[in-house]
């Protein structure tokens, strides 16, 4: 009897650690998701903001600064782009 209660036991932990693991593993690729699809987000929005601070610049002789300053891009952005214009 023992023997039964023990192998139904350990079964038992057995589907609770694979039940567990499989809803970490699924609980945290949807986090990292989410993370690199925000990432992604921010990247293209950045970039964008790139393409419009160039054009104001080429086009309307903006300085790098002007054409933050007419797009509304504040900080900590607006450091990151001033280094790459």
């Amino acid at each position: 009897m023992s023997e039964i209660f023990d192998e139904i036991r350990q079964e038992g932990f057995e589907r609770g650690f694979e039940r567990g693991f499989q809803q970490g593993f699924e609980r945290g690729f949807q986090q990292e998701f989410e993370r690199g699809l925000e990432r992604a987000s921010e990247l293209g929005e950045e970039r964008a903001l790139l393409s419009c601070a160039q054009s104001l610049m080429g086009n309307l002789s903006f300085s790098a600064q002007q054409a933050l300053d007419v797009l509304g891009v504040e900080e900590p952005r607006r450091s990151r782009l001033l280094a790459i214009l």
